[in-house]
């Protein structure tokens, strides 16, 4: 035990030490002496250090919302009272505040957003915090660690420090087009007739086949690749990385975007959704095109669908994995497509933590919510995939739709009807409509047109107009008929099918509707018109190339990885059928795990050509579609080959998914529902193939 007098010293001494810490503490950290609560310095430094990196980041033209918020609420919180340190980042805010442009707060009083109480000595900062709205985020992917270490390869700051990210214009995109030679006229030639002209030159088409006629109309922007011809995933991937490769070496700016040639750009969106974020981070902009989780797959990567755009710094720190060929290579290890490989990359191999925001796609909402960037086209299964809108032409004039979306956007083009001279159309023709179609929102242009409906009619039902279906001998076939009136195909062409057994049962078709016309329940009436009109303009050996895609993604080839009954159900259910393949086709096919493909033999996809080479267009159409329905090659061609039965092979398509309604249940409307469908598509396909197969011989009662 010391003396009182000695423990009183002690203590002096300690409390001497303490201020003079303090004092050399707070000396070391402003410059002069502060003796304000030690939580007054904590908040003072930690905002006095998050304004360096500001004014650092606006020195290279990077001043971001966040930060002006960020000190805004620091201030608010815990400026109560005035010393030399808060003084010092009051000056800071206000002389912020003051230089810098808040779009957003139109109609506020500017003068003074920032007033400070000399009475109280408080700072109300209420006007501008609320000038500063958080950006809502749609559609997009942000990497949230780019904000702590931003990459970017590039200076892009240096070249120009008055473009910040919410100054973009169209000069700082770089768009892509990849196409294929078989689609110069069906596809090119429509986007230069619309949304080209509104960005002619930041579009770059990236092709297979040289086109002097078309580089010209393009003004010198076709890119010829040393890609291969045609449309498969392979060749895509070809171009997508002769699209990297280009954009890398010769341009620098800040956005690198990608579309196909079946989408329609709204250009003016796309730059209006661009400045809203920041190109020196890592952020990927796009959309799935899906409206539920693949059957075969469920990525946990982001998927291109409708295009996607990508940031200059996302770029730089995605090149290592990209250039060089190593996208290509990439793409052909995961077997998915061009875009979904991007999603990959980004999302996996360099652990970007992305999160996204997206809506499911669904009908009937035009005109309405937030503009879209682009709208896309197809015909699968028999059925047009289309914006369902009411233009100023009708689906024979304009079968994509873009043409009357252009006209929506821009009425001023010279080759658009004009208001005036746009008369409602009434089409006599029995022409079924498709049933599925995307939501579609342009931009705000469209809400000035003067003739737009006030809500777009439904296409996909319509009133049952006739009182009997049949059939009548045509030239070439049988020709389909409703009240002895010829029914034709949505391209216009008549609605005449080859065998009559066909015939009838499209009739029955025709004659099953009851008070409405439901395309979506005719499968056969949908395979017919696909075969008539061809919308792919496929010719044979590509229609034949594009089923033998599926085999290398075959669902019954990848197994799950857990749990342990899911695994022994799979092997008990698939290999079975994987080894009646083999032995039937001479096709030795491994099954696999997780992402990569199943191992498949380099001369397998000539053997099972042989096979289906003699097979017409019609029969190839109906196994597509089989295809298409399961996912599975395997499973179509047992189907076909009455290994199977209709039943037996949807249920091992959907496997998985049995497993898991046999552990949580099913709901009733979504899973019941869904078999139902599957099941007639699959039922559809088979019959249709079987009625038009010429090498098989149907009973006589059918």
């Amino acid at each position: 035990m010391f003396p009182p007098r000695r423990r009183c010293r002690k203590l002096l001494v300690w409390i001497a030490l303490a201020v003079v810490a303090q004092i050399m503490f707070t000396l070391f950290l402003h410059g002069e002496f502060n003796f304000a609560p030690i939580e007054r310095t904590r908040t003072t430094k930690r905002i006095t250090r998050r304004q360096s990196r500001l004014r650092l980041q606006s020195q290279g033209g990077d001043r971001l919302e966040e930060d002006h918020k960020f000190i805004a609420r620091s201030k608010l919180e815990h400026a109560r009272g005035k010393d030399e340190g808060t003084e010092y980042v009051e000056s800071l805010v206000v002389n912020e505040i003051k230089s810098t442009d808040f779009p957003r707060m139109s109609g506020r009083n500017l003068k003074n957003p920032l007033r400070v109480n000399r009475r109280n000595q408080s700072i109300n900062l209420s006007t501008a915090i609320s000038g500063l709205q958080v950006v809502k985020e749609r559609e997009i992917f942000v990497d949230q660690s780019a904000r702590k270490k931003p990459y970017f390869d590039h200076d892009l700051r240096a070249e120009d420090p008055r473009r910040l990210h919410n100054l973009t214009v169209l000069e700082d995109v770089f768009i892509s087009i990849k196409t294929t030679g078989d689609y110069h006229e069906a596809r090119v030639t429509l986007l230069i007739d619309t949304w080209f002209q509104n960005a002619k030159k930041q579009v770059h088409f990236f092709t297979d086949r040289e086109d002097n006629e078309l580089n010209e109309r393009l003004g010198g922007h076709l890119i010829k690749t040393a890609c291969e011809t045609g449309h498969q995933r392979t060749k895509l991937c070809c171009k997508m990385q002769a699209e990297l490769d280009f954009f890398v070496k010769n341009f620098n700016t800040k956005w690198f975007c990608h579309f196909d040639d079946d989408n329609y750009v709204n250009v003016h969106t796309l730059v209006k959704t661009l400045k809203k974020f920041n190109p020196l981070e890592n952020v990927y902009l796009g959309r799935p095109s899906l409206t539920k989780a693949m059957e075969r797959k469920k990525f946990w990567f982001a998927t291109g669908g409708a295009g996607f755009c990508l940031s200059h710094a996302l770029v730089a720190r995605m090149s290592p994995h990209i250039s060089d060929g190593k996208f290509a290579d990439s793409c052909e290890r995961v077997k998915v497509p061009d875009d979904c490989t991007i999603g990959f990359i980004s999302g996996g191999r360099i652990e970007l933590y992305l999160r996204g925001k997206y809506g499911v796609l669904q009908s009937n909402t035009l005109f309405k919510g937030d503009p879209e960037i682009s709208f896309s086209h197809g015909y699968f299964g028999g059925r047009y995939n289309r914006i369902n809108i009411a233009g100023p032409f009708d689906t024979e004039q304009d079968p994509t739709r873009f043409k009357s979306i252009h006209c929506l956007l821009y009425p001023e083009t010279g080759w658009c009807p004009k208001s005036e001279d746009v008369n409602e159309q009434k089409n006599h023709e029995v022409v079924p409509e498709p049933s599925e179609k995307h939501d579609c929102v342009p931009s705000d242009k469209v809400l000035l047109f003067p003739t737009r409906p006030s809500k777009p009619p439904d296409f996909t039902e319509r009133k049952r107009f006739y009182n009997k279906a049949g059939i009548e001998e045509a030239e070439g076939g049988y020709q389909i008929t409703v009240d002895n009136k010829k029914v034709k195909t949505p391209a216009g062409n008549l609605l005449v099918v080859l065998s009559k057994p066909l015939a009838m049962a499209v009739s029955v078709e025709w004659n099953s509707q009851v008070d409405t016309i439901k395309p979506a329940n005719m499968h056969l009436t949908s395979l017919s018109n696909t075969v008539i009109d061809n919308p792919r303009t496929r010719n044979h050996d590509q229609q034949i190339s594009h089923i033998l895609e599926f085999l290398s993604s075959d669902s019954i080839c990848f197994f799950a990885d857990e749990p342990e009954e899911l695994v022994d159900l799979q092997r008990k259910e698939w290999i079975p059928i994987m080894e009646w393949f083999n032995n039937k086709y001479s096709v030795p096919v491994e099954p696999s795990h997780g992402l990569l493909a199943a191992t498949i033999p380099d001369d397998a996809e000539e053997r099972l050509k042989a096979h289906l080479t003699p097979l017409d267009s019609w029969s190839l159409t109906g196994l597509e579609f089989a295809v298409e329905t399961l996912k599975s090659f395997i499973l179509t061609m047992a189907l076909i080959e009455n290994h199977l039965t209709v039943e037996k092979a949807v249920h091992l398509s959907r496997l998985e998914l049995e497993f898991q309604i046999s552990r949580w249940g099913s709901v009733e409307w979504a899973h019941d529902l869904e078999l139902m469908e599957t099941r007639s598509r699959v039922a559809a396909a088979v019959l249709f193939y079987s009625l038009n197969n010429r090498r098989r011989t149907l009973p006589s009662s059918s």
